[in-house]
This record gives C-alpha cells, structure tokens and sequence, in this order.
C-alpha cells in the first residue's frame, strides 16, 4: 500500500514522503556544517568574532544516477510532494539510514544518455529534526 504524500510526525512536523519507485539512496554525498560565527572586522581594525548560533546546521551536496522511467517521479518528489523545498523528506544517509532532510532549491540535471540522467542537489538538516 503506497504512502500518503505526507505525514504528520508526533512533534508536529510536517514530512513529504518518497514515491515508492525512489529509494531516497544518493551516489555521492559530500557534507559540511554551516559557517557558525560571524566576523565583524571594527573601526580599530580589531576583529570581533561571535557564534550566530549554538546549533549545528549540516548541509550536503549530493548525486544520483536514475533511469529516464523515474523522472517524473523524481521530480513529483522534489517539486510537489517537498513544494520544491518548504517540506522536509526523507532521504538515506551514506550508512543507509533514514533521516529527515529539507531539499534547498532545484536540482540540477545532467542527461547521461537518452536512458539515465543524473541529478545534483543540495540538502539541509536541522538540529531539532529527529
């Protein structure tokens, strides 16, 4: 029985779920935190240096090849189940476990072949999000 195309977690938290034909499996994944201070240089040329925020935001860039087939399940998933961003999704993490992530904007997407065509884009999750 197929998912609805979002859920309701029990903290409140709005989730878009995957069509069932994408696995939510990345080929490449490349993360980094976010910048966490900010640097302010002063009239004195003294630079001031303070955290913008105590938690950690982590960000990644990642990639997967796909059959032509799930094109349009592909992006159904990013654009409307997600709103091409406002919800979060869950995606698999390199050590295949399922986490909460927020697409940040459009993917970009490269044709391999007539049959495959791979997709880039860029995730973000929160520190709150179980």
């Amino acid at each position: 029985m197929a998912k609805a195309p979002t859920e309701t977690l029990p903290n409140g938290l709005l989730v878009a779920n995957r069509p069932e034909s994408i696995n939510g499996c990345f080929a490449s994944w490349s993360e980094a935190t976010t910048q966490q201070v900010i640097r302010t240089t002063m009239e004195t040329g003294v630079v001031r240096v303070r955290r913008r925020f105590t938690h950690v935001i982590r960000q990644a860039t990642v990639s997967v090849a796909l059959e032509r087939k799930y094109y349009k399940d592909f992006f159904d998933w990013i654009i409307i189940r997600c709103q091409a961003g406002v919800l979060p999704t869950y995606v698999k993490e390199p050590d295949g476990s399922e986490v909460i992530w927020r697409i940040v904007g459009i993917p970009a997407v490269d044709w391999i072949d007539k049959n495959v065509f791979r997709t880039t884009l860029t995730l973000e999750r929160m520190p709150e999000w179980p």
